[in-house]
């Protein structure tokens, strides 16, 4: 007699990605913000892209079943682990974590609740941050409202800013490709237009990510974003 096949496991509503290098130090903060997600239907992939400080021991510390960790063999950037971790995702919707930020609570469950009360051509969403320097003094809190076609808007002034805020529709993102991993900087807005040129966005109009500023940053050295806007244009 056959045996009956067991049942697959559901796939998630999101799939959550942390790309990292060297933040042993953080990391486990950005994953402890996924972890107290109100939305909880979620898979976290976190790409490793090479690190060599005793992130993956940070990492593994976490047992969660939804936690997936991958390491790369050799280091390609951000933007390419970023597009490791879209080519396992399994959810619908993907957002993106960098590792030394964190989200409050109710992130995942906000911005799908605006994915459902907008028309289908809204492909992703975005939320608004607050701003901390390397003491914790909070420097700044940006929430845009900014929706529909927003291409050209986007052109004029990068206003939708780090990948932390946003949440794309995994078959919109499977259509445009992932990051630019030649940039130097300004993948995520090189991203950011290419989807805007073939869906609307929507904004979440709070402070849904807390933003961690400091000198390591690629985003602080305007030498590579004065090339990556250069590259894109």
């Amino acid at each position: 007699m056959n045996e009956p096949l067991a049942a697959e496991p559901a796939k998630a509503t999101v799939t959550v990605i942390i790309p990292t290098f060297n933040r042993a130090a953080v990391v486990g903060r950005a994953i402890r913000s996924v972890l107290a997600q109100t939305w909880q239907d979620w898979e976290l992939i976190i790409v490793d892209d090479c690190s060599t400080d005793g992130t993956g021991r940070a990492v593994r510390g976490f047992s969660d079943a939804r936690i997936k960790y991958i390491r790369r063999d050799r280091r390609r950037g951000a933007g390419a682990a970023r597009n490791t971790g879209i080519c396992s995702a399994q959810g619908e919707y993907v957002a993106f974590l960098d590792d030394d930020d964190e989200w409050l609570p109710e992130k995942l469950q906000k911005e799908l609740e605006v994915f459902r009360d907008s028309d289908a051509e809204v492909g992703f969403v975005y939320s608004g941050k607050i701003l901390f320097d390397e003491r914790g003094k909070v420097l700044d809190l940006r929430v845009e409202t900014k929706s529909g076609w927003v291409h050209e808007a986007l052109l004029d002034r990068h206003f939708i800013g780090t990948c932390s805020r946003v949440m794309v529709k995994k078959q919109v993102l499977d259509r445009v490709g992932g990051f630019d991993e030649t940039l130097p900087s300004c993948q995520d807005l090189d991203l950011w237009l290419r989807l805007a040129k073939v869906c609307k966005v929507a904004p979440v109009p709070l402070c849904l990510l807390r933003r961690h500023m400091g000198p390591d940053q690629i985003s602080a050295r305007l030498r590579n974003i004065c090339e990556g806007w250069e590259q894109i244009l």
